[in-house]
């Protein structure tokens, strides 16, 4: 079967782009495999080879600068739809930021990190390969994910004692005792919000000197659950009319969000959703 034909075939059954488990969520799959060919994350069965020809050629690039012919993450990440005069009429972004991660055994060790805030999950996450950054090990531990895609159980580290500050230093908020260890946080690097998105609005323009540039080089690196309402909670909105784009802003930072009801169905990218809500459960 044809790399196209295999294509076709996750799209028409609905499967997730990113472990080939029913659902259209690709994006937001926390059991994305890896490509035995080229190491990134998709399945190898998706792999395209025009693209990305062996392991030592794709080892060197970022999804960014070589993504793959499958809609996978790497695709998503990076598009977005235009309107016909050029600009991003139905660009949306998320509760994205960025905030100083530490330890507070080691609180000179700091790390600028983005953290996707999602009140859609019960638990708190970290990529593996922070964790030496901060100079820290997790604990081995079991835990049951409840996701779109089913349940699952998995192994992974927890650690405790982690906080995170705003980045002007304000404002520091400890992290729950467990903080749970992914190897991706699945998030759209296309929605961490700029300050350009709020000078499109008069209703959000005060924003664009609010708003954090966007940091290139800094990774998404931490997804902050409703077990942390601190970091959540809302602090002011900026509401506009009806259908106009809102800013939220928490202790941490401000944020912008573009309802759902704006988007045409035509506006999605491959008829991809982000549909997510984890539920967490430590097996003991």
């Amino acid at each position: 079967m044809k790399l196209k034909e295999r294509i076709d075939f996750v799209r028409k059954k609905r499967l997730c782009f990113g472990c080939l488990g029913f659902g259209q969520c690709s994006n937001r799959c926390f059991a994305r495999k890896k490509c035995d060919v080229c190491q990134l994350k998709h399945p190898t069965l998706l792999h395209d080879p025009a693209r990305c020809g062996s392991r030592k050629e794709c080892s060197t690039q970022t999804s960014r600068d070589n993504p793959v012919t499958a809609p996978t993450d790497d695709t998503i990440n990076n598009r977005s739809t235009e309107s016909g005069d050029g600009s991003n009429k139905h660009e949306m972004s998320s509760m994205i930021l960025p905030v100083w991660l530490s330890h507070q055994e080691y609180p000179d060790r700091e790390v600028l990190v983005y953290a996707l805030l999602d009140p859609a999950s019960n638990g708190t996450f970290i990529k593996t390969g922070i964790l030496g950054k901060l100079g820290k090990k997790g604990i081995d531990t079991n835990l049951r994910l409840n996701t779109m895609h089913g349940s699952e159980v998995i192994a992974t580290q927890k650690i405790s004692g982690l906080k995170v500050e705003d980045l002007k230093r304000t404002t520091h908020i400890e992290l729950p005792s467990a903080v749970y260890c992914r190897d991706d946080i699945p998030a759209r690097r296309s929605e961490i919000p700029r300050p350009e998105m709020a000078m499109k609005w008069e209703h959000l323009q005060e924003l664009s000197t609010k708003l954090p540039q966007y940091q290139e080089r800094i990774e998404i690196d931490r997804l902050i659950g409703s077990n942390c309402p601190m970091a959540i909670k809302p602090q002011d909105v900026i509401q506009g009319n009806e259908e106009d784009p809102y800013a939220i802003r928490t202790l941490l930072s401000w944020k912008r969000i573009i309802p759902v009801s704006t988007m045409e169905f035509h506006s999605l990218v491959e008829d991809e959703l982000s549909c997510n809500r984890i539920n967490t459960v430590e097996i003991v």
